[in-house]
């Protein structure tokens, strides 16, 4: 919200799985990285996590509760673009992209927005399996590039050190 108020038009947000199959804003599985909760989001019912705090270490006088997608959803102006990351624990996990597709199907992505995941086979499962609009591969390894000929996502994010002239040449023609 706050890079809203400085005028981005566009938002990426990291997305995890509760064990009640929701989906809230946090970059890690853990409670204890980031919050003053323990265990693991997929543990934890949203009702468990609204007495958890955010923050914590980043900014202990500005503390907030961990936002759900539905909350974000409704604080984040339609004109905003979305980069959803999807996170997952294990390859085969794709309950985060089946709640994600349910959103979706309950009218929650009615704005543009971009499905992205370091998970080639999620990214394979929302390119086939669902109608979700679109969709991006990060890539951590160099020789993880094959993919993109097995899972065709519409976007190749790749991390920082891997960006060159070469990177840049196949992403123009893919």
């Amino acid at each position: 919200i706050d890079a809203i108020k400085n005028g981005y038009d566009a938002v990426e947000m990291d997305l995890v799985r509760t064990g009640d199959n929701e989906l809230v804003c946090s970059h890690n599985y853990d409670l204890e990285i980031e919050t003053d909760g323990e265990g693991s989001f997929k543990n934890k019912s949203l009702k468990d996590l609204k007495k958890i705090k955010t923050g914590i270490y980043t900014d202990h006088k500005n503390t907030k509760s961990i936002p759900n997608f539905k909350e974000l959803m409704s604080a984040i102006p339609n004109n905003i673009f979305l980069n959803i990351e999807l996170k997952t624990e294990a390859w085969y996990d794709l309950k985060s992209v089946r709640i994600l597709d349910r959103y979706r199907k309950e009218g929650w992505l009615k704005r543009k927005y971009l499905v992205s995941s370091f998970n080639p086979l999620l990214v394979l499962y929302i390119r086939y399996f669902t109608k979700l609009d679109r969709v991006a591969f990060l890539v951590m390894y160099r020789d993880w590039l094959w993919l993109v000929n097995w899972i065709h996502p519409d976007a190749l994010h790749p991390s920082a050190e891997l960006l060159n002239e070469e990177i840049i040449n196949f992403c123009k023609k893919k």
